[in-house]
């Protein structure tokens, strides 16, 4: 007996539904995409929780698929609309195709608060240029077949250069935050210094010691650190000088980024600046320098933040507005379906919105306020405004007994500024190797974690306990197994202040280069000064394996102690 196939019929509402938005729903959907990068982008740092990271990475991903699909769609559209046949024919006209198409290269530009999600994303930036060379011709096609009808022809050409300044300004972007370019940009005259042959003893230890380590002369004395608008050294900084003091050493220990050794210089001046203040003061300068770093790699502010971004920004901006004049008081718009009106009035309000917001982000941020001078008539507005993201603490109970009370716990300090206002996420990530080995979890110390996280935990580890777990595909498995073992601690302020105490007092020691190399390189000698027979399990190892060594015997001694206190957990925090 043969086979009978029954035929699969699409319902004539559905084929309907799908002519009428087809390509309208995918613009769309490209514009809301864009609305949620520009607000949600910025949280990625003032916050770890895992839907917020995962919403900004499918937007980020999702935002180039769908305006590529969307142009795909409208380039098939346009091959459509000069078919003879009447049923083929897409529901909106050619002008109004070749008039979007334009807009999604805007989109294809990208926000200004995100343009790449992790650093290998900035190494692709020849794949985007290629791309953009491809759009624009895609575009053009679309452009070209639409004529000669003349209704919107200017309108599509003012927002086709719109759209490629965008493109090209995302495109710069991701080229100067590559690594190869960021290490160029900070290129300078080679100036060796006084103490050459120290420094290339300190370039030997770092290789022999399989550290990263690359050797490039830094600027002179004379070429950066010297800055009209850095404060004079002193106490009581008001928050105008924070900015100043971060931007200042931004421009410096940027350098890190691509493991650049620094000359002694350097050094000497940033320990003799972090002996000089006070707990407080050096984690605002830290928070907003590392904000700045973020700022440089992940954004565009590097490429806005200039004479010539403000000038392609302006003429960017002026043409979507022109372009929006001319369609409201010139274009035909009987010739249209009213839909496909209200959604260009959409698109175009949408792009000029998207504008204004990114314009207001950049003048409120630190970048904008690094550049006012602190005898400015502006200043002390400034500093007030710089008031809300100041960091604010305040108590909470954690699971260590308090010393004075063995009812009471201790109460811990954490970070309570409100997301908007914090430029950090105040928390610590933390992976144990052995809770992750055993497939147990570690206790948070602070109550103020959620506790539903821990019983979300349970329930995945549950599942990782079937057979079916284990023929899912190793990508879901290592994303279940990093949802499940990496826990977020508070940073809290007592444990700043411990750990800038620490360092605070070695930088003491570190007076010569030979002592600061000696501080540098220790392994804990100083906490095994007593015990000579442990010293060669951490000194005569790489400096990886060191590393794991330490991090298990902190585990096992947390484990084993008895009494509770506040080094204890600090310990703990900071080996994970």
């Amino acid at each position: 007996m043969g086979r009978h196939y029954i035929p699969l019929t699409i319902p004539f509402g559905l084929k309907e539904l799908w002519n009428e938005w087809n390509i309208r729903g995918p613009i769309l959907f490209s514009l809301w995409l864009q609305i949620v990068l520009i607000f949600m982008a910025p949280l990625r740092k003032s916050t770890r929780a895992t839907w917020v990271i995962s919403l900004i990475w499918y937007a980020y991903l999702l935002a180039d698929v769908t305006a590529n699909f969307a142009l795909g769609l409208i380039s098939n559209g346009q091959q459509r609309n000069q078919s003879n046949n009447p049923e083929s024919k897409p529901k909106e006209s050619s002008d109004l195709l070749a008039f979007w198409a334009p807009v999604l290269i805007l989109h294809l530009g990208g926000p200004d608060t995100i343009t790449a999600f992790s650093l290998e994303d900035n190494q692709l930036w020849k794949r985007h240029l290629l791309l953009l060379i491809y759009q624009v011709a895609t575009v053009f096609y679309v452009f070209s077949q639409s004529l000669p009808n003349e209704n919107l022809w200017i309108p599509t050409v003012l927002m086709f250069i719109a759209g490629i300044i965008k493109y090209v300004e995302r495109t710069v972007a991701l080229n100067l935050a590559s690594l190869d370019k960021f290490l160029d940009s900070m290129l300078k005259q080679p100036d060796p210094g006084a103490n050459y042959a120290m420094l290339m003893e300190e370039y030997a230890f770092r290789k022999e010691a399989e550290l990263p380590a690359r050797l490039i002369p830094m600027p002179g004395p004379d070429a950066e650190l010297e800055t009209s608008d850095v404060p004079t050294e002193g106490n009581n900084l008001n928050n105008l000088d924070v900015v100043h003091y971060a931007f200042k050493y931004f421009q410096v220990f940027k350098g890190l980024v691509v493991d650049l050794i620094f000359s002694n210089r350097e050094l000497y001046e940033s320990r003799k600046f972090l002996i000089g203040k006070t707990a407080e003061e050096a984690l605002r300068i830290i928070e907003v320098e590392l904000n700045m770093i973020y700022d440089a790699l992940y954004t565009k502010v590097e490429v806005v933040n200039s004479i010539a971004g403000y000038i392609f920004r302006f003429i960017a901006f002026g043409l979507v507005f022109a372009t929006l004049g001319l369609f409201y008081f010139q274009a035909k718009k009987d010739e249209y379906h009213g839909v496909d009106i209200r959604i260009t009035y959409t698109l175009l309000l949408g792009a000029i919105a998207l504008d204004v917001i990114s314009f207001l982000m950049l003048i409120s941020s630190d970048w904008i306020f690094a550049s006012i001078g602190p005898h400015s008539l502006w200043a002390a507005l400034f500093c007030n405004f710089l008031a809300l993201k100041k960091p604010r603490w305040h108590p909470c109970k954690c699971k260590i007994k308090d010393s004075d009370s063995e009812k009471n716990n201790a109460k811990h300090h954490v970070l309570a500024n409100p997301l908007v206002c914090r430029r950090w996420s105040g928390s610590v990530p933390a992976h144990n190797l052995i809770s992750s080995v055993i497939r147990k979890n570690t206790m948070p110390i602070e109550d103020s974690v959620d506790k539903r996280m821990s019983k979300a935990s349970s329930f995945i580890r549950s599942i990782q306990k079937t057979p079916v777990f284990g023929k899912f595909p190793m990508p879901i498995k290592d994303f279940v197994d990093k949802l499940t073992y990496v826990s977020s601690e508070p940073f809290t302020w007592e444990l700043w202040e411990f750990i800038f105490g620490e360092q605070k007092a070695k930088s003491e020691f570190a007076d010569t280069p030979e002592s600061a190399q000696w501080v540098s390189s220790a392994r804990g000698d100083w906490v095994l000064a007593d015990h000579s027979k442990l010293l060669k399990y951490v000194t005569d190892v790489q400096y990886d394996e060191s590393l794991l060594l330490w991090h298990i015997a902190t585990d096992l001694c947390y484990n084993t102690e008895v009494m509770d206190s506040s080094y204890r957990e600090f310990s703990k925090i900071l080996s994970d």
